[in-house]
């Protein structure tokens, strides 16, 4: 399965289903997230020679890359919100995170995906001398 097809699928994870006219934005934030990763690692990857180790992260960045541009350009869709989580109740405990706006949430989530992974990267670094 490629990037393309791993990405389209984890949109899926987030009810987000993909236009036609996605796909060209989606081959281009592939390429702004592997060109990141190569910045983090100082590495010369391709699609076609980037580590499978490796390749969640990429999916994560390029995912979070079209979130955010989608939430940038207010075309999220109306029920994204609901998949953040407001309220958490177990037995007769009840934790409620009201406070934290919609917004902050979906932030979060994208921030989460951008950049929650990059200490694995340092692994991949290649110093230069």
């Amino acid at each position: 399965m490629g990037v393309e097809d791993l990405v389209v699928l984890r949109l899926k994870m987030f009810k987000f289903e993909i236009s036609a006219e996605d796909t060209d934005i989606i081959a281009f934030l592939i390429q702004k997230a592997l060109n990141s990763i190569n910045n983090i690692t100082n590495q010369n990857y391709t699609e076609d020679t980037f580590p499978i180790s490796l390749k969640e992260i990429l999916v994560d960045k390029a995912v979070g890359e079209y979130l955010k541009l989608k939430n940038t350009l207010g075309e999220l869709p109306e029920n994204f919100e609901t998949l953040a989580v407001s309220q958490i109740k177990e037995g007769d405990t009840t934790v409620s995170f009201s406070e934290t706006s919609t917004d902050k949430k979906i932030d979060n989530l994208i921030n989460m995906l951008l950049f929650s992974r990059d200490f694995e990267l340092l692994k991949y670094r290649r110093l230069v001398w």
